[in-house]
């Protein structure tokens, strides 16, 4: 891929890096705002290694498998009994980690973003390789039962069924049905972890709070990572009594990630990470619509599905201030432009 094609795809990244510098640079508090910047830097470098190294369909399938083991082998690193205990408060177990990697429970929503690009790179691999995703999803169903995160179990069969419904439509709704089962049996062998949170806290005036922010600056907002410490403050500007609120805890981010984007980053951040998002869809769908081979079909797949569940993720929990976010939107959209390179060549 010549520097010209390369310039081409990147240019999204660039745009979302350079609207990040400009809400740093404007930020009400620099230096902290450039603090929370570390792992965006970081991962541009990842991007980098993948757009430069990632050249042929073996070295991008492997990849994409090992990715995944890579997450799950983490969370089985930080907390060894995320399977075998029921946690009656996974908030409490999750904050006793102390860990960047791991910080709420809905972190595991990561293992739902990853799960896509391990069945789309096992799709036409060999019956190890399809075991193994299958064990994979069963495992991540599992975790995300037992960790009691709503978001992560149905952005996982959301992930599974459009690599599904891309790959053989008409399997589609049959995987849809045996995911919903999977997750009721899960649930139950675990005792209904799951079923017993089917409230969730009002996030309105959490996201009214950002929205004032973004009113306040709203070319290029607050500043990255600077929501948690704004929060009261503009929660009182938007006319909340805190003792009348149902969750009077500080907010350490908006619940939103795009929410956040208009707090931190304003107009300029939102359009960047629109544009970025947008950019990396189109390109994998055109790949999966345009190649006439079924394993770059099937990883494309995978990659659609993976930033499907990315981008529904953001509306109501993802957020730039954990480390695993950053790194999996460079990483995703890094393997995007590998995957277009190889099915170019």
């Amino acid at each position: 891929m010549n520097a010209k094609i390369k310039l081409k795809y990147s240019f999204p990244v660039l745009l979302f890096l350079l609207s990040a510098a400009l809400a740093t640079i404007f930020s009400v508090d620099f230096h902290q705002s450039l603090h929370a910047q570390t792992s965006l830097i970081s991962s541009f470098f990842l991007y980098l290694f993948i757009i430069i190294s990632v050249d042929t369909q073996k070295k991008l399938s492997l990849s994409l498998i090992v990715l995944p083991l890579a997450v799950l082998l983490g969370l089985f690193y930080l907390v060894p009994d995320i399977l075998s205990v029921k946690h009656a408060l996974p908030l409490n177990e999750v904050k006793k980690l102390d860990s960047v990697f791991l910080v709420a429970p809905n972190d595991v929503v990561m293992l739902a973003v990853s799960a896509p690009l391990i069945f789309g790179a096992a799709w036409c691999g060999r019956w190890w390789l399809k075991l193994l995703a299958v064990v994979y999803v069963f495992l991540a169903i599992s975790i995300s039962v037992n960790m009691q995160s709503r978001q992560a179990a149905l952005l996982l069969l959301l992930g599974v069924v459009v690599v599904v419904a891309m790959m053989k439509p008409r399997w589609a709704i049959f995987a849809l049905i045996l995911g919903l089962s999977v997750s009721v049996l899960v649930d139950w062998l675990l005792g209904w972890p799951l079923a017993s949170k089917i409230f969730m806290f009002p996030r309105t005036y959490v996201w009214h709070s950002a929205w004032m922010m973004f009113v306040d600056r709203p070319w290029t907002g607050q500043g990255p990572g600077l929501f948690k410490d704004l929060y009261f403050a503009y929660l009182d500007r938007a006319g909340y009594i805190l003792d009348a609120l149902p969750d009077r805890r500080p907010m350490n981010w908006a619940h939103s990630l795009y929410f956040e984007q208009l707090a931190e980053r304003g107009l300029l951040g939102i359009i960047a990470l629109f544009i970025l998002l947008a950019s990396a869809l189109r390109v994998a769908i055109r790949t999966w619509s345009q190649s006439s081979h079924l394993e770059i079909r099937a990883i494309s797949a995978g990659l659609v599905a993976a930033l499907l569940v990315f981008i529904v993720a953001g509306i109501a929990e993802t957020t730039f201030s954990r480390l695993w976010v950053t790194v999996l939107l460079l990483v995703l959209t890094g393997f995007v432009v590998a995957t277009a390179r190889v099915a170019e060549q």
